[in-house]
């Protein structure tokens, strides 16, 4: 077994630093690059990396003073970039996963943001809202579905998502799922 884990250790430090290397070759300027590279820092655990790369997401991308998306100085309202920063917050600091039977939840903090809010998540059917911070996760149904959503919360209690009840929690990992 100690093996078996200095092997996965060993492979985890390269995989690292093989990454490091290409993001550096490839996150220059293309936004959608950037957010790939955010989401997987975060998937692997590496959320400084990832927080550095958040800046470059929005603020080296959008034009003031109405914060217009751009691929460059001469194409603007990129649209692509729009997504990629969505996708940056969904599935990187949001850390949604969307399985089979359920949504899982890693969620965490953009640097310098104290709440996050995805008002309307839509799911078999429902929907429901998520805000989170740095201690507490809120989580309210917004509308039904055809079955009854159920919230798995990081202590393991299942809640289910009552039509306007909203239900607190410690933040941590939790997942959606329906019966």
């Amino acid at each position: 077994i100690t093996h078996h884990s200095s092997l996965i250790s060993l492979l985890s430090s390269l995989f690292s630093i093989l990454y490091s290397l290409f993001s550096l070759l490839t996150c220059s300027s293309d936004v959608s690059n950037t957010a790939s590279f955010l989401i997987n820092w975060l998937k692997i655990d590496n959320k400084p990396s990832a927080d550095q790369l958040w800046p470059k997401i929005w603020k080296d991308h959008t034009i003031e003073p109405f914060h217009i998306w751009t691929r460059n100085e001469k194409e603007t309202n990129y649209i692509t970039g729009a997504g990629a920063f969505l996708q940056t917050l969904l599935f990187g600091y949001g850390g949604i996963q969307v399985k089979e039977t359920r949504l899982l939840f890693r969620p965490q903090l953009p640097p310098n943001i104290a709440e996050v809010v995805f008002n309307e998540l839509h799911y078999k059917g429902a929907a429901f809202r998520i805000i989170y911070n740095m201690t507490h996760v809120t989580a309210t149904s917004t509308r039904r579905g055809i079955s009854t959503l159920y919230l798995n919360d990081a202590s393991g209690i299942v809640h289910p998502l009552v039509l306007e009840r909203e239900i607190v929690f410690f933040s941590g990992p939790f997942e959606v799922y329906s019966a």
